[in-house]
């Protein structure tokens, strides 16, 4: 087994999977959304990029929907990011923390995880520059449609950002042309990055998944 060796990546923790490795390049090329199936490491791509754009000395905001996703999601940058300033500057932040204290929490944290909610509040608040950060990263990008507050956010990034760069990642971008299109236009991509579980690079990952393909 073959690892990942990166100056902001903790030693022998993101496996060098060749299909993860094109998606990684996919997404320092162009702001992409990355499709690929449950269970095969789109947050390994997040992990990789996450850790290429801090060594470049830039900040990071990584959203997802939900709050235990947003734990879980902090966690294993804690367990994945090597950061010089140590694991207290990769930070959650929560709308049940006041906004005094998640502005003090904002200046001091090189990788923000959080809801796309809070993420926008304290940006229309002025207690978050988005132009600070180089990187903005949707998790369950299928949300960014309508008036969902991941669509909204990817908007004020997109006009307020000095240097941006977006990664969405989804397992499920939906069915219906039109419905990826608003994903791609409200994030802000340029293109799409997708793989099916059946391709030659995943399917040895795909063994002993029980999957039930609906029509």
């Amino acid at each position: 087994m073959y690892y990942v060796i990166h100056p902001y990546l903790h030693t022998n923790k993101v496996e060098a999977r060749g299909y993860q490795l094109e998606a990684l390049k996919a997404a320092l090329n162009n702001p992409i959304l990355l499709v690929l199936p449950t269970g095969l490491g789109k947050t390994a791509v997040e992990w990789m990029v996450m850790a290429e754009y801090l060594r470049k000395g830039g900040k990071v905001i990584l959203v997802a929907p939900t709050n235990p996703l947003v734990d879980q999601h902090h966690r294993m940058a804690v367990e994945m990011l090597k950061i010089e300033d140590g694991p207290d500057s990769i930070v959650r932040i929560s709308g049940s923390t006041p906004w005094q204290r998640r502005e003090g929490e904002i200046k001091e944290a090189k990788v923000i995880i959080s809801t796309p909610q809070v993420i926008r509040n304290d940006t229309l608040r002025g207690t978050l520059n988005l132009a600070e950060f180089s990187l903005l990263v949707f998790d369950e990008a299928h949300h960014a449609t309508g008036e969902h507050a991941m669509a909204q956010l990817a908007v004020l990034y997109n006009e307020r950002a000095n240097t941006r760069w977006v990664l969405g990642a989804t397992a499920s971008p939906g069915f219906k042309e039109e419905t990826v299109s608003e994903i791609c236009k409200r994030l802000g991509l340029d293109s799409i990055h997708a793989r099916k579980g059946n391709s030659p690079m995943i399917a040895p990952y795909t063994v002993g998944m029980d999957v039930t393909e609906l029509r």
